[in-house]
């Protein structure tokens, strides 16, 4: 039998995990994935190379582009949550989606580990390219910062303090969550499918309901406040990128720190986009949120 090369057994790992990911957007009731889908592979691999050809300048391409995109789609390949959900403290009788954030992450890199060992028992991938991936997927892990208002990755945080984070493992990490700074227009694209993945309690009801009569109106009203607040909070989440995520990078690559404002410029049109967004549907009734988010409504 024709032994595989690199390529093709690089091929075979990311054909596994796009067939993976496929399958949560296929998913029943609320398993199904409105977000972490292949188009967000997309986008964490198009940002993740933005700041890969800034940390890893003077490097060819061609070198470490292959590991990158093996991070990036292999990622978020596990989504498991919490079929009970977790009521909001703050718009009763909301439910939104507790995901197991940090299991899902460590199951995934060794999941992917194993298929690459499935895939490669000769070891074309190196030892240092499975370390740099299994890094850049368990660095994803991530967590709110509430005074900032964002999303933050303490694992990768605390390996930029300690200098042992491969930049190529920073930069799949960076990828998922600095989109913000570098296409406003993507950003703001995808932030009604994960909306939509968040208010797990209200897919439920629509899928439940036979029509939109058979949710009681204080749910509507509820509902409404969360779709709004959904909206006004996507302002804050950018800034809180810029003063938590990038600034921990421009702290850990201080001689890169102008190519990095350079590449990530985007911040302040991402926050003119979302506000301009939430002002435009603060009109809207229940009904019509749910709608222009797209959420799957009653027949």
């Amino acid at each position: 039998m024709k032994k595989l090369t690199k390529h093709e057994v690089m091929d075979l790992v990311l054909g596994w995990a796009t067939r993976t990911m496929l399958k949560l957007g296929t998913a029943s009731g609320a398993k199904r994935q409105s977000y972490h889908l292949l188009q967000h592979v997309e986008d964490v691999t198009t940002v993740g190379r933005h700041l890969a050809k800034v940390l890893c300048s003077g490097q060819p391409e061609e070198q470490w582009l292959p590991i990158l995109q093996l991070g990036t789609v292999c990622h978020d390949l596990i989504q498991n949550f919490s079929e009970l959900g977790n009521p909001s403290a703050r718009f009763p009788g909301v439910v939104l989606r507790q995901r197991d954030r940090g299991p899902n992450e460590d199951r995934t890199a060794e999941w992917v580990m194993e298929m690459i060992m499935e895939y490669d028992p000769d070891g074309l991938i190196t030892i240092e390219e499975r370390h740099i991936v299994f890094q850049g997927i368990y660095f994803t892990y991530p967590v709110w910062f509430q005074d900032y208002g964002t999303m933050g990755q303490p694992r990768l945080f605390r390996a930029l303090e300690e200098t042992s984070a491969h930049p190529i493992a920073v930069s799949i990490a960076g990828g998922d969550l600095l989109g913000c700074g570098c296409d406003d227009k993507r950003f703001m694209a995808r932030t009604d499918g994960l909306g939509i993945e968040e208010a797990q309690g209200l897919v439920e009801l629509f899928l439940r309901a036979k029509s939109l009569s058979g949710i009681p109106p204080e749910l509507q009203a509820a509902w409404l406040e969360w779709m709004r607040d959904w909206d006004a909070g996507h302002a804050k989440f950018v800034e809180g990128q810029r003063k938590l995520t990038f600034a921990k990078l421009l702290d850990a690559y201080p001689r890169k720190a102008d190519e990095l404002q350079v590449a990530f410029d985007k911040f302040d049109a991402s926050i003119a986009r979302a506000n301009k967004r939430a002002n435009s549907r603060l009109s809207l009734n229940f009904e019509q949120y749910a709608e222009v988010m797209g959420f799957p409504m009653p027949a």
